[in-house]
């Protein structure tokens, strides 16, 4: 799955909107029994702070506490790309990540051939074929969920 961070403020946090936002996006993939094995972010504070409460709402509703791991690659700027993708655990077979502009973008299109901008919090369901993260073959979106 991959998710763009919440709507952000000023200071480059979560803004009220985005914490809804957040919020909102983890209770319908919980409803929809997408809960990850493991939440992959950026450093950068928006992506923090969207990944923690995406986490919180996972732990409250599903009683899932889901591992979160920081990943540099994920950062703004670093064009994010199925390579990267490959360094994750074998064993977590749905992974959230959550990023932003472009990375979003370049990972939707490596991992599905789809271009596409996604608004803030918005997430795309990937399915791909591999037995192993690093032969990860190109795949076709399932669905997109939108922030209410």
């Amino acid at each position: 799955m991959l998710m763009r961070h919440g709507d952000y403020g000023y200071g480059m946090g979560l803004s009220a909107r985005g914490e809804n936002q957040s919020d909102n996006i983890a209770k319908q993939l919980a409803e929809n029994n997408l809960i990850p094995d493991v939440i992959v972010h950026s450093p950068v504070k928006r992506a923090v702070q969207t990944a923690q409460r995406v986490h919180d709402v996972f732990n409250r509703i599903a009683g899932k506490d889901v591992p979160m791991v920081e990943r540099e690659w994920l950062a703004d700027g670093n064009y994010s790309s199925v390579k990267n993708v490959a360094t994750l655990d074998d064993t977590q077979e749905l992974v959230l990540a959550v990023s932003h502009m472009p990375n979003i973008e370049s990972l939707n299109e490596s991992l599905t051939g789809d271009y596409s901008s996604p608004g803030n919090c918005q997430t795309y369901v990937v399915e791909t074929q591999a037995e192993h993260w690093k032969d990860v073959r190109k795949g076709s979106i399932l669905a997109i969920f939108q922030p209410s």
